[in-house]
């Protein structure tokens, strides 16, 4: 589950491919990434949240603060164009 928070952690808040990331190996995410990079605001937010829990039980701290940083955006993004 580490993997795949990292994993997500990388899509997410570095901003890089989630299909580069799979080449010759089977990554996993805690994100659906079919959809990638049209990632809906909501599921952005609930994977991000999944994500920063697993990596708290993993003293990722760093990464956590990034998602909290990452989710406070979205969700001004989400407030600013819902004007």
């Amino acid at each position: 589950m580490l993997e795949a928070a990292l994993n997500t952690y990388r899509v997410l808040v570095m901003n890089e491919d989630p299909y580069s990331m799979i080449g010759d190996k089977d990554a996993s995410f805690l994100l659906d990434v079919t959809d990638y990079p049209y990632l809906d605001y909501q599921k952005r937010i609930d994977s991000a949240i999944v994500t920063m829990e697993t990596l708290a039980e993993h003293d990722h701290f760093e990464k956590c603060l990034d998602l909290q940083q990452y989710i406070k955006e979205l969700k001004n993004e989400i407030q600013r164009l819902s004007k």
